[in-house]
C-alpha cells in the first residue's frame, strides 16, 4: 500500500458470470497483439477485413482470437 491505493474486489456472482456471452458482439472488429490481420465478427465468426476503414479496433490475446469460430 505504498501509494495509499487499495484494491478493492468484489464477488461476482456465478449466475452472472454464465450469463456473459463468450462471443463478441456482430459488427467487433479484433486483431491479435501478434498481427495486423483485422477480423469482424460475423453471424458469431470471424470473417477477415481488408480495410477497417478508421473504425476502432480491440486487440486481444492470440488465444482469443484463436478461440472464435472462423
Amino acid at each position: 500500500r505504498r501509494s495509499g491505493y487499495e484494491p478493492i474486489a468484489t464477488d461476482v456472482p456465478t449466475r452472472f458470470l454464465e450469463s456473459l456471452p463468450t462471443v463478441p458482439r456482430d459488427g467487433t472488429l479484433l486483431r491479435a497483439t501478434d498481427a495486423v490481420q483485422v477480423w469482424r465478427i460475423t453471424g458469431g465468426r470471424r470473417v477477415a477485413v481488408a480495410d477497417p476503414g478508421g473504425t476502432p479496433v480491440a486487440v486481444v490475446p492470440p488465444s482469443t482470437l484463436a478461440g472464435l469460430p472462423g
